[in-house]
């Protein structure tokens, strides 16, 4: 079989070494030599190393007390053999076994396990200690998903991997999800990127080499299959919350994905003696422990929920990658942490194509189409339209028919508890779908505004009320000549675009979005206060409007700005005979309100309304936040004797409550004036589950 000990990484580039297949950790049987007489004392420090302790590191923090022993390797051979009787491959309960702290504790807890309640199932767990340099942060990991450059972007370079894929899980009974990749050196490459994300995103070093991981972390066996036939599966023990903390644990122990998937799973005796060596350093003399060896210590060990089995209710469909989806999701998409928004709506993006797909409503291929997982050349050879405003058509028309309303609703809840599923909330979940491939292709730092602003003016575009009618489909011809066409023969004898108008509304109402041509209405930008939705609908009112649309195609799919046209579709010119591009003042000055006359000037000057006069405010409040988070980061950044000061001395504690008290007050309020906004939303877009529960 051939070493894979030196592979290429995706930049050409060679990746950490990895075993050999042979060493993986598929196989039951746990290579244990002679591990049990290593020595739990580190080796002596040197002299020279001695010597080089900084003298102002008289402060050395504590070690951590109550760190588990080492286990002896017959104890860890037990534990897998009563994983394996209850129901765990010989792979899964060997990555399992041997990433428990305290496995005599652990074979017990199995006799008599906890029940986690999910939709559609339940959850057998445990709580137990493990080794972190034996466990992984989670493979697809969410707080990424607003940042991950998709296949359909076409932005991938030749020799770079595509993201992973999403785990899977077989039905019924199961405590193993799955991976599939391409080979190992996909893993690797993918798990270091996530790494480096979540380094730059959620640094969680400081605290963690501080304190160590308090908060338990939520674990799962993962099986990855690589799609190259000589390299075997492995099993890894992921955590499905807490990655960020993982990450962090690795980063102290100068852990890659390569040492934790491949290369210490494959050589127990190295990874027994990197347990040992950082359990003995208590036993070492207190002026040859460095910081950073107290740090190893602080972040050697984790409490941890460990998912057993998943088993579904009678007649339920739920399969347990969806119920692993539904407790990181109750906790992420909601508070305590939050992904950010982007990233927040993306992963919601990913259930609802799965419960259409279930339901029949979409073909495999068309999903991984509408979830931006086929290349170009994929899209071709499945015969499916590459222009970008196809694929936003048919994801519009897929997801945000009033008549699948309930499916929607239905994927929704796999990963969340949210009682309401609003149109605005559906407009923002399908916002990041269409935009995965668009974003990916702009993830650039000089972009960041710009994708922003795009995502804005998206999701008040979808809220346009045609969208939501069951009565709107895709025509199925993406000829914009001939939606242009029908649309003006049905405004010319009906006094309405219906179908074709709204469909060239969609289409070229893409295209202005994403060249900034149309923005979201704002005090000082835009010449009105008309949300977008409300410019495309003026637009498909008219001839002009409509031929102005059919442009906007035409430009968008040879990626072009828009152009400015006239009352018959001729392209507007400038003295030099150069094209005139449009732009958001153009667009509604031209197709004005109802009532409002072509000529009207725009807004200039000071012109106070309500609406002004709350823009303002809300901007000045927004900016008082800002200025009281950087105040609290700054309190922070105070140096004390040996850290930062505030986490020496705290806060004063009369002085914290009460500024603690007057925060929440204004949380309160400011949650109570966000309830009303999305009841005067409902009610103005008649949303179909005013009073859904769930």
């Amino acid at each position: 079989m051939e070493d894979h000990a030196s592979q290429p990484g995706p930049d050409g580039s060679e990746l950490n070494a990895t075993p050999s297949a042979e060493a993986t950790p598929h196989s039951p049987a746990l290579p244990l030599a002679s591990v049990d007489e290593i020595s739990t004392t580190a080796p002596e420090t040197s002299e020279a190393r001695v010597d080089e302790i900084d003298p102002v590191e008289e402060d050395l923090p504590s070690l951590p007390d109550g760190l588990p022993a080492l286990p002896r390797t017959a104890a860890v051979r037990k534990l897998a053999s009563a994983l394996v009787g209850y129901g765990f491959s010989e792979g899964a309960a060997t990555a399992v076994a041997r990433a428990i702290a305290r496995p005599e504790e652990a074979r017990k807890r199995l006799q008599n396990p906890d029940i986690m309640r999910v939709p559609g199932g339940i959850l057998h767990t445990i709580t137990t200690q493990v080794w972190a340099p034996a466990v992984c942060h989670f493979p697809g990991n969410n707080r990424e998903a607003g940042y991950r450059v998709y296949p359909l972007s076409g932005t991938l370079s030749p020799g770079h991997f595509p993201p992973l894929r999403g785990l899977e899980a077989a039905p019924g009974e199961t405590g193993e999800l799955i991976l599939q990749a391409q080979s190992r050196a996909h893993v690797v490459s993918a798990m270091d990127k996530s790494n480096s994300f979540l380094a730059r995103h959620n640094d969680l070093t400081e605290t963690i080499g501080q304190h160590g991981i308090l908060r338990e972390l939520l674990l799962t066996v993962v099986r990855i299959d690589h799609d190259s036939e000589d390299e075997s599966p492995v099993w890894a023990l992921a955590g499905a919350d807490g990655s960020s903390r993982i990450s962090a644990s690795h980063r102290i122990h100068a852990l890659g994905a390569s040492d934790v998937l491949y290369g210490l799973p494959g050589d127990d005796r190295k990874y027994r003696q990197l347990l040992s060596q950082v359990l003995g350093t208590g036993e070492r003399p207190r002026e040859e422990v460095t910081p950073d060896d107290v740090k190893r210590a602080r972040a050697l060990v984790a409490p941890a929920t460990l998912v057993l089995r998943f088993i579904p209710d009678e007649s339920s469909q739920l399969q347990y990658d969806q119920a692993v989806k539904f407790i990181v999701g109750i906790t992420h998409v909601e508070p305590p942490k939050p992904w950010g928004a982007a990233s927040e709506n993306d992963a919601l993006a990913d259930p609802v194509i799965e419960e259409f797909l279930r339901a029949g409503r979409l073909t495999r291929t068309r999903a991984e189409w509408f979830a931006a997982d086929l290349t170009p050349d994929e899209v071709r050879s499945n015969v499916l339209d590459p222009w970008p405003d196809t694929r936003v058509a048919e994801i519009v028309s897929a997801f945000l028919n009033a008549e699948e309303h309930a499916l929607f609703r239905k994927g929704v809840l796999r990963i969340t508890a949210k009682s309401k599923v609003t149109v605005d909330f559906k407009a923002k979940v399908v916002t990041e779908m269409i935009l995965r491939p668009w974003r990916a292709a702009n993830a650039d730092a000089d972009a960041a505004d710009r994708v922003s602003g795009t995502r804005s003016t998206l999701q008040r575009m979808l809220k346009w009320t045609p969208l939501q009618a069951s009565s709107w489909h895709v025509s199925g011809d993406n000829d914009p000549d001939k939606m242009l066409e029908s649309a003006l023969r049905s405004l010319k004898e009906g006094g309405s675009s219906e179908g074709a108008g709204v469909e060239l509304g969609l289409r070229g109402g893409y295209y202005l979005a994403v060249h900034g041509t149309l923005v979201r209405e704002a005090r000082g930008r835009t010449v009105d206060y008309r949300t977008p939705s409300s410019v495309l609908q003026r637009m498909t009112e008219n001839p002009h409007g409509l031929r102005t649309l059919h442009r906007a195609i035409i430009d968008g799919r040879q990626n072009r700005k828009p152009q400015r046209v006239d009352e018959i579709g001729t392209p507007q010119l400038n003295l030099n005979n150069k094209p005139l591009e449009a732009d958001d003042t153009w667009l509604r000055t031209t197709f004005t309100a109802v009532g409002e006359a072509v000529s009207s000037p725009p807004i200039e000057g000071d012109v106070t309304t309500p609406e002004s006069e709350f823009e303002a405010a809300k901007a000045h409040f927004a900016n008082l936040v800002a200025s009281l988070e950087s105040a609290l980061v700054a309190a922070e950044s105070v140096r004390g004797h040996s850290r930062a000061f505030v986490r020496e001395q705290g806060w004063p504690q009369v002085h914290a409550e009460d500024l603690g008290i007057r925060l929440d007050k204004i949380s309160g309020r400011l949650k109570m004036y966000a309830a009303i906004a999305e009841a005067a939303e409902e009610a103005h877009t008649g949303s179909a589950d005013e009073s859904d529960e769930t």
